[in-house]
């Protein structure tokens, strides 16, 4: 069975220092894949602040990240048979901090930003939301050049409130896209930046239940995107000396949370 690495850190490894990390292991060729896992820690303060309970307490745009079902569950602030509710968030961590706590830590060579942002229209018991979460990398790779890494979860959903609107569910597509690409302006004109892309997708569905006096409870599954759509500019078994993974991987997805 093929090895699977759970997020950035071996790859970031190997292309900031040219060498294998001690931890974890050395990677040697390209018989494994990268598991593109999301946490709770892009996202609104709420949504940040609250971890996994985001599955139980998300309502409209700030929600539609953590549950498709969340679209469903009006703010107060759109009462309106038509309305829309959105959220954006971009951060940049300062230099010299260590934000993936992994041993890299931000500098003029190397550096991370991210966030998310969400749009939901609400059409009485409906709602439809589209919403993405990014993180991007910069920096130094083999032979003085410098690589920009992306990461992407694009997701589409349908949403509908039911049960004198202390019911919600939604079913929804969400993505996976992760690129890799020298920065341009080392490149002649015309010169394809990319050194791969791949991108998947696959279906999810949740609910959201509002029970008695303030207490919710919510649920979420979502299948697994195997890597799709594969692009590569150069030998995917030694490009620029890296041996690129087999694959980008978005896992199956299962989460629960009570709120009060």
């Amino acid at each position: 069975m093929r090895p699977r690495v759970l997020g950035l850190v071996p790859l970031l490894v190997f292309l900031a220092t040219g060498r294998a990390h001690p931890q974890p292991p050395p990677i040697v060729d390209r018989d494994y894949a990268i598991d593109l896992q999301w946490g709770a820690a892009l996202g609104s303060s709420r949504t940040i602040a609250m971890g996994g309970t985001g599955v139980a307490i998300g309502e409209g745009a700030v929600g539609a990240l953590s549950n498709p079902a969340a679209a469903g569950v009006r703010p107060l602030s759109a009462p309106d048979h038509w309305d829309w509710s959105g959220t954006i968030s971009i951060f940049r961590p300062d230099v010299g901090s260590d934000f993936a706590n992994n041993g890299l830590a931000e500098s003029r060579g190397m550096s991370v930003q991210g966030g998310t942002l969400a749009l939901v229209v609400f059409y009485q018991t409906w709602a439809l939301s589209f919403g993405m979460g990014f993180i991007g990398y910069r920096l130094p790779g083999p032979n003085d050049t410098t690589l920009n890494l992306t990461a992407a979860r694009p997701r589409l959903t349908l949403a509908r409130s039911v049960l004198a609107d202390t019911l919600s569910v939604g079913i929804g597509l969400r993505g996976g896209i992760f690129t890799l690409e020298r920065d341009r302006a080392g490149l002649a004109s015309g010169e394809d930046a990319t050194i791969f892309d791949v991108s998947s997708s696959a279906l999810e569905a949740g609910f959201v239940h509002k029970v008695g006096d303030g207490w919710r409870w919510g649920g979420q599954i979502a299948l697994p995107a195997p890597g799709g759509r594969y692009q590569t500019s150069c030998d995917p078994a030694s490009c620029m000396g890296i041996p690129l993974p087999n694959t980008v991987v978005v896992p199956w997805e299962v989460a629960a949370g009570v709120a009060y």
